[in-house]
């Protein structure tokens, strides 16, 4: 055992590889601990073959980096999405909601009583006032879509 962890820490091998490359022979199940593995087998299969397992466990090694690759293209294109919604939204409402100036409740009053001609001012007072609900609804939905993107980005930093 002491001969495989030193050829291990030489080929700078985990513990994760070897087993996977173990599995994948078909010998041992991944879940395995190599302490359980039979000393015969060791020394036979393992170090006895050890340039074949080494090769073997660098194919794992590009087959496990391309998997990883598409894993992240994946995650990289579901938080795209996600963003490029918020940045629909965003932009929607930017350009249905962003006035020149600030919003008033008083010209929102003014609109609702006066007749006759109204300034845009009020209008667009007013319609924020009719459609706050509609506004914060716009908020809150963009903030899902960026709160979700971050997770997705979060659990890729994790791993």
């Amino acid at each position: 055992m002491k001969e495989l962890l030193k050829l291990m820490e030489i080929n700078h091998v985990t513990e994760v590889e070897l087993k996977k490359a173990v599995a994948a022979a078909g010998y041992y199940a991944e879940s395995t601990p190599i302490n359980n593995y039979d000393a015969e087998f060791i020394d036979k299969a393992l170090i006895g073959a050890w340039p074949q397992v080494l090769e073997n466990i660098k194919k794992l090694r590009v087959t496990m980096f391309k998997n990883r690759v598409l894993e992240l293209e994946g995650i990289i294109e579901n938080v795209t999405c996600e963003l490029e919604k918020a940045c629909f939204i965003l932009n929607y409402w930017q350009n249905e909601y962003l006035f020149h100036d600030k919003p008033d409740p008083r010209a929102a009053v003014v609109w609702g009583s006066k007749i006759g001609p109204k300034t845009a001012h009020e209008k667009q007072s007013a319609r924020w006032f009719f459609e706050y609900e509609q506004i914060t609804n716009f908020v809150n939905v963009t903030s899902d879509y960026v709160f979700a993107a971050r997770l997705k980005l979060q659990e890729v930093i994790e791993k």
